[in-house]
């Protein structure tokens, strides 16, 4: 938008100094040197060329806007086409290590997923977050509470033992509550929830946004996820006992 306002301030300037030098004759006049007059290249006075490097300023800022534009549009371009799952997006792939006295080591696999569903997803049928192994949900319900069509949903999230199956998700003891947005946008009402279990490899920090339930079908038309989460691997080399203080250890 702001580049749009900056290239028809700088586009009707532009036009109006041309539109003047080519249908006014006394702007012609106040540009062009007269007989005996000081010129510059023998055609312009003072005022001409202040004009002439004012025009440039503005055609310089005129095709700076058009680059930065055209810079933008082809990294969105870009950015589209590289993309595998247009409405999932992986984060934090690495996994980094830290060595500790040279015998422990600490592995951290950081884990996020943005995920947005824009189809219709049931109430009560368990959903898997992409990009979060092992992680589900399951929005309940969805309540009128009154007001221009305010909703509160209910949504319990789980994970699935590494073994297990989807019969064998450990769910959270208590279900989060999530206010119905607008188009499901991320808006000032939305927070980031700890989701957590006793039982769970994990946990895990979650924003979600939840668009208008569709009561009849019972669904959701859309919801936006976010989830944040991370492994922690801590390794020790296996200490083994020299033979000859095993064997002094074992006389009495």
């Amino acid at each position: 938008m702001n580049q749009i306002i900056a290239l028809v301030i700088i586009g009707a300037l532009l036009i109006i100094i041309i539109a003047a030098f080519v249908f006014s004759s006394s702007f012609r006049k106040d540009v062009i040197a007269s007989e005996g007059e000081a010129s510059i290249l023998g055609l312009f006075n003072v005022k001409g060329v202040l004009i002439i490097l004012l025009a440039a300023i503005f055609c310089g800022a005129l095709i700076y806007v058009f680059e930065k534009g055209s810079d933008k549009e082809k990294a969105l371009q870009e950015n589209m086409a590289n993309k595998t799952e247009p409405n999932v997006t992986h984060y934090g792939s690495l996994t980094k290590k830290i060595l500790v006295d040279d015998n422990v080591k600490w592995e951290i696999k950081p884990i996020v997923s943005a995920v947005e569903y824009k189809m219709g997803t049931k109430f009560n049928v368990a959903k898997k977050v992409s990009g979060v192994e092992d992680f589900y949900f399951c929005v309940e319900s969805a309540e009128f509470i009154g007001g221009d069509s305010l909703y509160l949903y209910q949504v319990r999230f789980g994970e699935k033992p590494q073994d297990g199956n989807m019969d064998d998700i450990i769910w959270e003891e208590v279900a989060q509550e999530y206010p119905k947005t607008p188009s499901a946008r991320f808006t000032d009402i939305v927070i980031i929830n700890d989701v957590r279990h006793k039982d769970w490899r994990r946990q895990y920090k979650v924003m979600m946004a939840l668009g208008q339930p569709l009561m009849e079908k019972k669904e959701v038309q859309m919801l936006r996820l976010v989830v944040f989460s991370g492994e922690v691997t801590i390794s020790e080399p296996q200490r083994t006992i020299p033979a000859a203080t095993a064997s002094a250890s074992g006389v009495q």
